[in-house]
């Protein structure tokens, strides 16, 4: 079905577009007023625009720990959903959570035989040498 004459045959994939730009803008334009006040996006939408790109953290102030596919080919929230959802401060910037380790203070109050075994394989990630570190 098309949708008001444009020729448009999918507003929904249509719509889905328009907040993946969305997402761009507020990425690579933090600093505009409109960034402030949140985005339509869904889940799926962050889910898309995650697989859709990569991260190259510079100075880490702007990437997101958890969030942003800074590290491999998916976000550590998608590679490591009890150590997500055990942690205390979700949205630290990667340089924040790497400054002295913060991102282990997070998990402070979580059971330590839940997340023992994915705790050991994100520090051995992080410490490989292959994880990239930000700048200053």
């Amino acid at each position: 079905m098309e949708f008001g004459g444009l020729g448009i045959l999918h507003l929904g994939a249509f719509a889905r577009a328009l907040r993946l730009r969305w997402l761009w803008l507020k990425w690579n334009f933090p600093d505009r007023p409109w960034t402030k006040f949140g985005t339509p996006c869904d889940t799926l939408d962050h889910e898309l625009f995650a697989t859709a790109t990569r991260v190259t953290i510079g100075d880490g102030r702007t990437a997101s720990f958890w969030w942003s596919t800074w590290l491999g080919s998916s976000r550590l929230r998608s590679r490591f959903p009890l150590l997500y959802k055990h942690s205390a401060r979700k949205h630290r910037s990667v340089a924040n959570a790497l400054l002295n380790n913060r991102w282990v203070l997070d998990l402070r109050r979580a059971p330590v035989q839940l997340i023992l075994d994915d705790f050991i394989l994100l520090w051995r990630l992080l410490h490989s040498g292959e994880a990239p570190l930000p700048t200053n």
